[in-house]
């Protein structure tokens, strides 16, 4: 069994010693030749969560375990997590891609937020999760981004109550707008999302409040 003081892949995520939790690995294999210190690349096994008494609060049964930026949540997989190291679909460079497993979030009585069906996950706001179906995730240490990020795919939006905020039909979603508390910017036909190219703007009601608008969202929307 490993114990592993907590890296999270999210940017804003609280992780580290300070943290009150731990990952814990049971039939834990450690890959000591990975060119990048990155948990979900160096370990692979059954994935739990220990508090700081040492109680294991998550049962040691998924293949990675993640904490977000809401301390009281998880990002978890099931499946045959395997990593490869691949050229990138962006730069062309050599980088590690991961595949085989289904994403979902969980809180921290191992409930199921958002059900572990899906290619990839990311936090937006509280209990509000930006979901993708049919990506390839791609590894990037890039300062001020997610470790893993979804290449192609559709992205949408759900809550912690799985309703669909916005339908999974997007091609892009403005991955810095969590900075606006109320709203939700997604595109169609741009695998990154474009200020300048039309897109779609939700509540988190799941109101469609402008669609096929452009230009720079700060300058519409104003400052967050």
């Amino acid at each position: 069994m490993e114990i592993i003081y907590f890296q999270s892949n999210t940017y804003g995520a609280p992780q580290g010693k300070c943290l009150r939790y731990r990952k814990v690995v049971v039939d834990c294999e450690e890959d000591d030749l990975a060119l990048v210190e990155n948990d979900m690349v160096c370990y692979k096994g059954k994935w739990g969560m220990l508090d700081g008494d040492g109680k294991l609060i998550i049962p040691a049964e998924y293949d990675f375990i993640d904490c977000i930026c809401s301390e009281t949540q998880f990002k978890v997989a099931l499946g045959d997590l395997v990593i490869d190291l691949c050229k990138s679909q962006i730069g062309g460079e050599i980088t590690y891609i991961a595949k085989g497993a289904k994403w979902g979030i969980i809180n921290e009585n191992n409930e199921i937020l958002v059900p572990i069906q899906y290619d990839w996950v990311e936090e937006l706001a509280l209990n509000n999760y930006a979901v993708n179906i049919g990506c390839t995730l791609e590894y990037n240490d890039n300062y001020q981004e997610e470790y893993w990020f979804a290449q192609n795919g559709k992205w949408g939006v759900v809550d912690a109550n799985h309703k669909i905020i916005v339908p999974i039909e997007y091609d892009s979603y403005y991955n810095t707008a969590k900075k606006y508390e109320d709203l939700i910017f997604v595109q169609k036909g741009r695998p990154y999302f474009d200020e300048q190219e039309p897109y779609d703007v939700f509540d988190y009601g799941g109101n469609l409040l402008y669609s096929n608008i452009q230009g720079f969202v700060v300058r519409i929307f104003g400052s967050p």
